[in-house]
Order: structure tokens, then sequence, then C-alpha cells
């Protein structure tokens, strides 16, 4: 008797849990398609392959110029400052170049000091003989 009681409360507890999910539906499930559904699939994949393909290729040219445009923007910034330094280096030569004239101008060309004449030592040379 327990063991009928036990299972009708069970099957009682079972109806109003399953009251709970509304009607049930039971329209038939038709089988997929596999080979239709791994066709879409494949599909799907060969179109996200292509523009993946096209868009690496965008990137890679864009990657390329700006490359390019740092090699640039780099070899502009070593110019800049060879020219700043080079620009510098004149300054610093054409003051120089005002010293020294000064300098030429306030000293002109001499002449040499003509040699000193022999000293006259026949008086010793005889002396000595």
């Amino acid at each position: 008797d327990k063991n009928i009681k036990d299972t009708e409360q069970s099957n009682r507890d079972l109806r109003s849990n399953i009251d709970g999910y509304g009607e049930i539906d039971i329209t038939p499930v038709e089988k997929a398609d596999g080979y239709a559904l791994k066709k879409e699939r494949t599909k799907i994949l060969d179109e996200y392959a292509s523009e993946k393909l096209v868009l690496d290729k965008k990137n890679e040219e864009i990657k390329k110029d700006s490359d390019k445009r740092n090699g640039y923007e780099n070899f502009l910034t070593i110019n800049n400052l060879s020219i700043k330094n080079m620009k510098k280096a004149i300054l610093e030569m054409e003051e120089k170049n005002k010293t020294y004239r000064i300098w030429i101008k306030e000293n002109p060309i001499k002449d040499t000091l003509p040699p000193i004449p022999l000293p006259d030592t026949k008086k010793v040379d005889e002396d000595i003989s």
C-alpha cells in the first residue's frame, strides 16, 4: 500500500511539473539534410576566406604605405638635424672667416729681413795661424 501511495504521489508531482511547462508541441521534426548543411557551411567558410584574403591584401598595402611613411619621417628627421648642424657649422665658419679677415687686414704680408752678413774673422784667423 505504501508503494502504491508513493507512486501515486510521484505521478501527481510529475503531472503538476508537466502542466507547468504548458502544452507540449508534438509536431514531427524532420531529419536535417547533412549534405546540404555541410555545403552551406563550406559556402560560408569560402566566402569568409575570400573576404579575408581581400582584407589581408588591403591591410598589407596599408602596412607597406605606413612603413614607407615612417621611413620618410625618419629620413626627414635625420636630414633636418643634419641641415641644422650644417647651418650651425656654416655660421661658425663664417665667424672664423671674419676673425681671419680682420687679422689678415691688421697683419699685412711682410718681407723677410735680409740675412746677417758673415762676420769678418780675418784678424782672428791670422792670429790663430
